[in-house]
């Protein structure tokens, strides 16, 4: 029984340099320096864009061929807040010593807020880890910069710098900010066209469209309408357009009079969205 607890006790100790240095290696990755103090990210209004777009004006003569919009008009103000996640421009890793974050250009990264390191105000950015040699999973603060590239400073979730310097791979990675921006109802909205569709059996055949909040470029309601040839006066939704001549391929009109901005106002419920820089509309379900 002696012999055995001698033969533990001198495998503890054996052990306990090995510890120690364990812990040392541990300290001098993570321990260089807690984070600067984080400005969470808040629901701020940038301002407000208001979207105005007709395809006509009155007195101009017009074609529309088969299938085209005869009438389109849009008009509905746009609130633009600050963004709450970024995207990448290109799948990427960012490494520094035995540190390795990875990721790619289809995920919506989480926004955690700012903070002020080495002068610069960087947005902290939170990238998943697929493990490293700490933990199975983890989350790391990535400091992005204001032009969106890697500031090259990098803490985990107890908001301890790691003592590496970062790098990204490719190295002209960007994270884009995904501006939120809401369709304010309370305010006019309007989003429709008149689609020509063509002349049969003595009549004009158009298909009107409307497009809501909820959707701004897939209709949510339609209704086919009909004219007689002979008739050179029609009116559609206090819009009174001249037609000149009609084939299968087209029409040719003169919109004469219009007073529909102040009749065809909806008032509804807000609608959450995201704009890409180059302006494109996502919509996001799950804010």
């Amino acid at each position: 029984m002696q012999a055995r607890m001698t033969s533990n006790t001198s495998y503890i100790n054996s052990f306990k340099p090995k510890m120690k240095f364990l812990f040392l290696f541990v300290f001098s990755v993570y321990v260089i320096g807690c984070v600067n103090p984080i400005r969470p990210t808040t629901n701020t209004l940038i301002g407000d864009d208001h979207i105005f777009y007709k395809n006509f004006e009155v007195g101009q003569k017009l074609t529309a061929n088969i299938g085209e919009p005869v009438l389109k008009v849009k008009n509905y103000t746009i609130s633009r807040y600050k963004p709450l996640f970024m995207r990448a421009s290109s799948d990427f890793e960012i490494s520094g010593g035995i540190v390795t974050i990875t990721g790619d250009a289809k995920t919506f990264y989480p926004i955690i807020g700012e903070m002020i390191n080495d002068d610069q105000t960087c947005t902290v950015l939170a990238l998943p880890s697929k493990g490293d040699f700490l933990s199975r999973e983890s989350t790391f603060g990535v400091l992005i910069k204001k032009d969106g590239s890697v500031q090259g400073k990098v803490f985990q979730s107890t908001r301890i710098f790691i003592i590496y310097s970062f790098s990204p791979t490719p190295p002209d990675l960007k994270f884009i900010p995904l501006e939120r921006a809401i369709v304010d109802k309370n305010k006019n909205y309007l989003n429709f066209d008149l689609v020509y569709g063509g002349v049969h059996d003595g009549h004009l055949f158009f298909t009107y469209r409307e497009f809501s909040a909820d959707d701004l470029e897939i209709p949510v309601f339609f209704q086919n309408i009909s004219y007689g040839t002979g008739k050179k006066i029609i009116n559609f939704r206090d819009i009174e357009l001249s037609i000149h001549s009609v084939t299968n391929e087209n029409i040719e009109f003169t919109v004469l009079s219009e007073d529909y901005l102040n009749k065809l106002n909806q008032k509804l419920r807000p609608t959450k969205y995201f704009f890409h820089q180059d302006s494109t509309l996502y919509s996001l379900s799950n804010l």
